[in-house]
């Protein structure tokens, strides 16, 4: 006994001493395993020595396997709690639970991991990386040289030997011939008491990757270092404080110093640049601490030799080995400076002496023959002053002008006076036209004779153009454009009559105000007035009555110009009638919103009271037998509990939050189903009509939903009949155009199926129909209405993708008309609805995770009743602890979605590794898009909308643990 025991202590103590040297992989695991061996082998000493205690026991209970070298597993060890022997188990055995911890440490290590004596046996190995090792070469204590390189004898040289012959540890690394990856092989000796090598463990890596990526960094520091090196521009290589670590040649060359006399120096110590610039280099370098770009900026360098060139420098902020680098690029640009600068002087040089201006400044004898030109004649016509020397002025004329303009032309000159803004068309040598402004003075001899004439030529082309482009904007803007002097329109465009219904006889006549909507004249007039003084720049807004009496709404500006050499106002106006009422449907649909946000936040609150009080209601009820009159009162309150929680379904469908359940159906089908109840609904005194259209297609909707739709649109066109009338229910299927305006929003074209319901009750008002839509909102007497009906079709109409329209009058009914999109899809026949069993019970364990206690009380008994285990846990961290402490499998989770600290869904994605086959329910009242937002997209599988009663918990919990066979 002693022997084994001494062995074991010391592969333990080797073990022990090179828990740092192992992979920071698994070494939490091997400190584990260590700990639960070092009990092992005290309770091992104790018997020995008198103590009577057994090995301490691994943790968890379980039964434990290992594999020792020759690959057989010992016989499963019951393990048992810690400080008592398990019954039937001697000290004996102790060993084996060590042998077991070993197996246990060596497969937790990633790398191959082998223990060998001096013969070179192998003791114990993990077999990690030996697939080429058949398992019968792994029985026994084979030979290490037989196993992994196929000889009959020891290495030459071979590390392990050099363990046992030196002591110390050793490394090296080998490339494998078969397949080509490099290993890197460390040996450790494990000694005796007496500090004699008795094992050693050899530790095998693959390396391959990192010699190759090292080799690969090689590779890429080498071409750096040549393209640096070589680069035409000067590169170095500074820290933070301005000091130089690298050159290349380009620097060397720049500066006239050798590379030696610049790398260590601190570039303000050489006498690169005078003290403004150093300066500003010191600036540049604080800039690249805070990891900025630097340059370009132009520097005055001196070099060594004494010389002063201008530099280009610029600087890359750069990390390296965990130190902030600047990387900085410098380039000789005196050159190209000094032939920008001889370029300037030359071109000025060139203006001031030939030409100070920017027209064509030309000179002609008196037959009007070019005798100078100056060169923005090329600019011009595009001929160059050579060109058009010697040439007539005239032979630049349009040739079906030419002969009129010529003869205008000599007549001025024959009157010998000057002129100006003589207008003429040229041909550009290029083919277009140029409209040019002239205008000379005549050059007399001193009897007064003709000498010649001096002018100048203006290019007006573009803004000949723009005069013309500007009359063409004016006269075809879709905006009305006019202009009124003296209280009278004295010009408009074509907009002007298309939005006020006048024509072109007409609009002379009318007084500017006249146009206006009585109520808003004098605020127009106010608004016009501070506009033309220049107090207000801001548009104004009034209604505007048309010739044929509509009224729009117009947005004007103005502005004060001079007409004719008189003041006069020039006016903008557009009709913005359209987008006042898209402004009108776009705040109604705001304020339907910011309702059914608040209406949507109630009824999730109120889902988890609910859930409450009917399931502590049906505890008691079980508990209270029917003739007791507390029974009474227990269905009063559950049957209360119940028209609550349907009122918060309502107003999560008003609030499109409710969870809904699409499929594509055949609307008719729908209609036709509830035809029978909808005329027992309404009664005898009313006349129900039903006209559907085999055309109309699919839709993708919620069928319940869909229904309540058509329930409660009947409902309440039976409620505006009150002494009888029509009710008419059609469908029909719709093609969209153009954009639809209905009362909440643009229906886009396209494809729809409509459908309508229209009654010849009591009608709407204006002022009823902008509120008909809102939750809570009734024209019923107190106690005969909720006001939840429409605005529930509202919330289902929108939440199915469609739009929703009323058009009604006192006394003339009213249509409401739902627009879904239409589908062409075939839809199938009716599903067959498959009976479910009663039985709920079970025997699993449930882990029930639900932050609100009253709630995670009440699912906890319910579970129990069924025959559930459950642990309760109030969020995701004691859920997390809890399925670490126990040591039993966990069958389901029944987890809340929106919870402090950790959402459901990440829950759930923690808990899968350490519980694989663990399923998941998810329960929650928030609305699909929380949901969604906290992870949880798919909702048809495993959730459960709040509030539900504690027996469709149970039924949906048996269905996910007890699936019917061929699911």
């Amino acid at each position: 006994m002693d022997q084994p025991l001494e062995l074991l202590e010391r592969r333990f103590q080797a073990l022990r001493d090179q828990v740092g040297a192992m992979p920071e992989t698994g070494r939490e695991e091997l400190k584990t395993a260590l700990h639960e061996l070092s009990q092992a082998i005290a309770a091992l000493r104790r018997p020995r020595e008198g103590g009577g205690c057994a090995p301490a026991d691994p943790p968890g209970g379980q039964e434990a396997q290992v594999s020792r070298g020759d690959g057989d597993p010992l016989a499963a060890i019951p393990a048992s709690s810690p400080g008592r022997m398990a019954p039937g188990h001697s000290s004996a055995e102790t060993p084996a639970r060590c042998e077991t911890i070993l197996s246990h440490l060596f497969s937790a290590i990633p790398d191959l991991l082998i223990v060998l004596d001096r013969d070179f046996n192998i003791i114990m190995s993990n077999w990690h990386e030996s697939e080429m090792v058949p398992k019968e070469a792994r029985r026994g204590w084979p030979k290490c040289y037989r196993v992994y390189h196929h000889r009959d004898r020891p290495c030459e040289p071979c590390h392990v030997r050099e363990v046992f012959v030196t002591g110390r540890p050793q490394k090296t690394e080998k490339i494998n011939l078969l397949d080509g990856r490099t290993r890197e092989f460390t040996a450790f000796p494990i000694l005796n008491e007496a500090g004699q090598v008795i094992l050693a463990t050899e530790n095998v890596r693959d390396v391959t990757e990192r010699h190759l990526a090292e080799q690969a960094l090689k590779e890429s520091e080498a071409r750096f270092k040549l393209l640096f090196e070589y680069a035409p521009d000067a590169y170095y290589l500074m820290d933070m404080q301005g000091n130089f670590l690298d050159v290349n040649r380009s620097a060397e060359e720049l500066t006239g110093y050798d590379r030696k006399e610049l790398i260590g120096r601190n570039y303000q110590a050489l006498p690169f640049f005078d003290d403004r610039q150093n300066s500003m280099v010191a600036a540049l370098i604080e800039q690249a601490v805070n990891g900025k770009m630097l340059g370009p900026v132009e520097l005055l360098l001196n070099r060594k030799d004494g010389e002063k060139v201008i530099i280009e420098a610029k600087g890359l902020p750069l990390q390296s080995q965990g130190k902030s680098l600047l990387l900085g690029i410098a380039r000789d640009i005196t050159a190209r400076k000094q032939a920008e600068e001889a370029l300037r002087e030359s071109e000025q040089r060139f203006r001031d002496i030939t030409e100070n201006t920017a027209e064509w400044v030309w000179e002609v004898d008196p037959q009007g023959k070019y005798r100078y030109s100056s060169p923005v004649v090329e600019q011009l016509l595009g001929y160059k002053p050579d060109e058009v020397l010697g040439k007539y002025f005239y032979d630049f004329f349009l040739p079906d002008q030419r002969e009129e303009l010529k003869n205008a032309a000599l007549q001025a000159f024959a009157a010998k006076q000057p002129f100006r803004d003589f207008l003429n068309p040229n041909l550009h040598k290029n083919g277009q036209i140029v409209w040019l402004s002239t205008s000379g003075i005549p050059i007399l001899d001193e009897q007064g004779n003709p000498l010649g004439y001096r002018g100048v030529d203006i290019d007006i082309t573009e803004r000949r153009e723009a005069e013309a482009l500007s009359r063409n904007l004016i006269a075809n803007s879709p905006v009305g454009i006019y202009l009124i002097q003296k209280r009278k329109f004295q010009l408009v465009n074509q907009w002007f009559f298309t939005i006020t219904g006048y024509n072109k006889d007409e609009f002379l006549n009318l007084e500017p105000l006249g146009l206006v909507h009585p109520e808003d004249r004098e605020a127009t007039r106010e608004n016009a007035v501070k506009m033309l003084k220049g107090l207000s720049s801001v548009p104004y807004e009034y209604r505007s009555i048309t010739k044929g009496g509509e009224t729009k709404w117009i947005m004007e500006t103005l502005t004060s110009i001079q007409y004719k050499g008189k003041r006069a106002v020039l006016g903008y106006f557009m009709d913005i009638t359209q987008r006042k009422a898209m402004e009108a449907q776009l705040l109604q649909a705001q304020k339907m919103e910011a309702v059914g946000r608040l209406a949507g936040g109630v009824a999730h609150d109120f889902n988890n009271l609910l859930m409450a009080i009917t399931g502590y209601g049906e505890l008691m009820r079980a508990k209270v037998h029917k003739g007791d009159p507390l029974y009474g009162h227990l269905e009063n309150i559950l049957k209360a509990s119940d028209r609550a929680a349907a009122l918060t379904q309502q107003l999560l469908t008003f609030s499109r939050r409710q969870i809904i359940h699409p499929q594509v159906i055949d609307l008719n089908r729908v209609v036709l189903d509830l035809e029978p109840m909808l005329r027992r609904l309404i009664g005898e005194d009313l006349d129900l009509e039903v006209v559907t259209d085999r055309r109309l297609g699919a839709v993708k909707a919620d069928p319940g939903q869909l229904g309540q739709i058509i329930m409660n649109l009947v409902v309440n066109a039976r409620d505006a009949m009150p002494q009888g009338g029509r009710l008419t229910l059609k469908t029909a299927p719709v093609e969209v155009k153009k954009d639809r305006h209905t009362r909440f929003g643009l229906a886009p074209p396209g494809p729809y199926a409509m459908l309508e319901v229209a009654d010849t009750g009591v009608g709407m008002d204006e002022a009823t129909q902008a509120h008909a839509f809102e939750p809570f909102f009734t024209t019923k007497e107190l106690g005969k209405g909720t006001g939840l009906g429409l605005s529930t079709v509202y919330g289902i109409v929108k939440q199915s993708g469609g739009y929703l329209d009323l058009a009604s009058e006192p006394g003339a009914g009213s249509t409401f008309t739902v627009y879904l999109p239409r589908l062409d899809q075939v839809v199938g026949p009716p599903k067959v609805k498959i009976p479910i069993t009663a039985s709920f019970r079970g025997e699993e364990t449930v882990l029930l995770v639900e932050d609100e206690e009253v709630l995670r009380g009440l699912l906890a008994k319910f579970l129990r009743l069924y025959g559930y285990t459950v642990l309760e846990t109030s969020h995701g961290g004691e859920a997390l602890l809890t399925c670490e402490q126990h040591q039993g499998p966990i069958h389901l989770m029944v987890t809340d979605v929106v919870m402090p600290q950790m959402s459901g869904r990440e829950l759930a994605d923690r808990l899968t590794p350490l519980r694989p086959d663990m399923k998941i329910l998810y329960i929650s009242g928030y609305t699909e898009d929380a949901l969604v937002q906290h992870g949880v997209a798919d909702l048809s599988a495993a959730f459960l909308q709040k509030p539900f009663k504690p027996i469709d918990l149970a039924r949906r919990v048996h269905a996910i643990l007890h699936p019917p066979v061929g699911r």
